[in-house]
């Protein structure tokens, strides 16, 4: 393979991955839009919390690497749910959650990532 095909094949790839990271971006702003009105008050609220906490936290764990990974699993895996429940967290969906205590530990776990390991 010349240099020339394997630039073209390169800059193919980024600009597909651009298309999908655009995507799943996408994606996620819908739900973070669409999800606070279906689940505000809803009686099963809690239990979405629950499932969407425990992924935030298997996220923390990988990205640590705390805990061994089972086949295939990544932090990536579990970053756009952690991403989803902090966001609705700060919006003040989930019902044991206040929207300020989501905020302030959105404050703390940026300066976690901060701190030099």
């Amino acid at each position: 393979m010349n240099e020339e095909k394997l630039r073209q094949e390169i800059a193919a790839l980024r600009a597909e991955i651009d298309e999908v990271d655009n995507w799943a971006s996408g994606l996620l702003m819908a739900l973070v839009e669409v999800l606070p009105a279906l689940l505000r008050g809803h009686p099963q609220a809690g239990q979405v919390a629950d499932l969407l906490q425990a992924d935030a936290e298997r996220f923390e764990e990988l990205r640590k690497q705390s805990r061994k990974r089972r086949d295939g699993e990544t932090a990536a895996l579990y970053e756009p749910r952690k991403m989803l429940y902090h966001l609705l967290a700060i919006q003040g969906v989930w019902p044991n959650v206040t929207a300020q205590q989501a905020a302030q530990n959105s404050i703390r776990r940026t300066n976690d990532w901060h701190q030099p390991r």
